[in-house]
């Protein structure tokens, strides 16, 4: 770190060091996209079921800097990895489909990083 802090590295250099890696942003994207279809698929009531509806309860923000709540995180992960192709305040129904399905719901996170790398390896190129 204090290499990075005196010589100011940026995310950009740090990138190329490692071979155009996709940002971390885009591996917590993929865990919460994992997250969401494994607890989906778990049988009976379980609490992290429960807080799957608690996370789309709509409620105020806190005054300051906004911070992403849980629902927020989930409609991030669904836009990312499905392209966009989900509405902003996205309902359950939406995705819980794709999720009964392990393969496709499985298939969709590899896809979404085998982009992410080819995207990564293109700019490279350019």
């Amino acid at each position: 770190m204090d290499e990075v802090i005196e010589c100011h590295i940026m995310n950009e250099q740090v990138q190329k060091m490692f071979c155009k890696m996709p940002k971390v942003d885009s591996f917590i994207t993929g865990r919460t996209w994992k997250y969401m279809g494994k607890v989906y698929r778990t049988k009976g009531e379980s609490l992290p079921k429960k807080m799957l509806g608690i996370g789309y309860q709509t409620q105020g923000k806190h005054a300051g800097r906004w911070q992403m709540s849980c629902k927020d995180n989930f409609i991030h992960a669904l836009k990312e990895v499905l392209d966009k192709q989900i509405s902003n305040e996205a309902t359950l129904k939406e995705w819980f489909p794709i999720a009964a399905d392990k393969e496709k719901w499985n298939s969709l996170i590899n896809d979404y990083f085998k982009n992410l790398f080819a995207e990564a390896l293109h700019a490279e190129d350019s």
